[in-house]
């Protein structure tokens, strides 16, 4: 498992098979098509740096904790399964509670969308 972690490769490949099927399906070089080439380009480079620094910042616990491979599979599944289930996912998170006018919010900002206060920050929420 732990070898699969860090090949960019896989995921490079990804978007260029994905540039190509746009090259295919978008005639005449259109600019749209263009565009959508650079930001398909663009992911695949930035997939490319993200598994590189990932790699590194693993090295370094391993060499500064004693970590070891088996250690990082074990966080890698336990964070899977907290879904319920082993599927290469992570678990949906639980919309943040504003914790100014108690409301429920979308979490796909980082304010309340209803009384405007930021809202408690979570390191790996997406907005």
């Amino acid at each position: 498992m732990i070898n699969g972690l860090f090949l960019a490769t896989a995921a490079v490949d990804a978007a260029a098979q994905a540039t190509q099927r746009i090259d295919v399906n978008v005639t005449g070089g259109t600019s749209a098509g263009n565009g959508i080439r650079t930001k398909v380009e663009s992911l695949g480079n930035d997939v490319e740096k993200l598994f590189m620094v990932t790699e590194a910042l693993w090295t370094l616990l391993k060499e500064v904790n004693g970590l070891t491979d088996a250690d990082l599979e074990n966080i890698i599944q336990e964070i899977d399964l907290r879904s319920g289930k082993l599927d290469g996912k992570r678990a949906r998170q639980e919309r943040p509670i504003c914790s100014s006018c108690q409301r429920r919010n979308s979490g796909k900002t980082p304010n309340c969308m209803y009384c405007g206060k930021p809202l408690p920050i979570e390191p790996f929420a997406k907005f």
